[in-house]
């Protein structure tokens, strides 16, 4: 996003985010997100299928994302949403 807008990522921003590397494959965290969340493509059905891997308990993390659709199943799913506008 940041790269699109050509706006600077602040490096304090980065210290808290790390990458997910599942040790097997996500094949009941995507059936989950298709069947109890809803419908997503690609990418957007990945990202959510890892945030259903690294937390045990969705609620207690919050899923942003500026995508409508992968935002209403990330909350169907139980994360925190917050609603975000777009350009």
């Amino acid at each position: 996003v940041f790269s699109r807008q050509r706006v600077p990522i602040p490096e304090s921003l980065l210290h808290g985010i790390a990458w997910i590397f599942p040790e097997r494959p996500l094949t009941q965290e995507l059936s989950t997100t298709l069947e109890e969340g809803g419908y997503l493509r690609g990418a957007d059905l990945w990202h959510v299928a890892c945030a259903l891997y690294a937390m045990v308990v969705p609620s207690e993390a919050f899923f942003l994302t500026l995508d409508r659709q992968q935002s209403s199943v990330a909350r169907k799913l139980g994360f925190r949403t917050i609603e975000l506008e777009s350009d």
